[in-house]
């Protein structure tokens, strides 16, 4: 195995490793469900949902980039028949997603949302009646660890020392 296919799967298991420390249960909430990752970026938990034993996952994002490497790395996972990821505004705008999923997943990605109320409004429309929303939030900036650089840094406060400017 490549350097590059190991870091991929390294990343995959630590947030499948997150995810059940945030989520009691997590894979109660996973097993054997069709779900929607909002906000996948790159794609990593999607991933790990399906090696997990969801039914089926779809990384929504907006940024092309993330969703490129998503992609490619469900490729190198070969689980390509149950994980897919798709541009944000495409998925949302297509009804037939209406009430698709068993459980919408939005980890850590509220902060980069303009009107979250409307996200929630898109949450809850993608979600089946009876299933699940489940919404984690990420660290706040100012914690030890809120700069989002653990994965390869594990300095408390680096965020607050290396500021950028607003």
């Amino acid at each position: 195995m490549s350097m590059r296919a190991r870091r991929l799967t390294t990343q995959s298991k630590m947030h499948w490793t997150s995810r059940k420390k945030t989520i009691p249960n997590f894979l109660e909430f996973v097993k054997d469900k069709t779900i929607l990752d909002y906000g996948c970026g790159p794609g990593y938990q999607a991933v790990a949902m399906v090696q997990q034993g969801a039914k089926s996952v779809v990384g929504l994002d907006i940024n092309p980039n993330w969703l490129e490497r998503a992609r490619a790395l469900a490729t190198h996972n070969q689980c390509t028949d149950r994980v897919s990821f798709c541009e944000a505004e495409r998925l949302l705008a297509d009804s037939s997603n209406r009430g698709r999923f068993d459980v919408t997943l939005c980890c850590g990605s509220f902060k980069h949302f303009a009107d979250s109320g409307k996200e929630i409004a898109h949450m809850k429309s993608m979600t089946r009646p009876g299933g699940k929303i489940l919404i984690t939030f990420a660290e706040p900036w100012l914690s030890p660890h809120g700069s989002h650089m653990d994965n390869f840094c594990k300095v408390p406060y680096l965020n607050i020392v290396f500021r950028k400017k607003l």
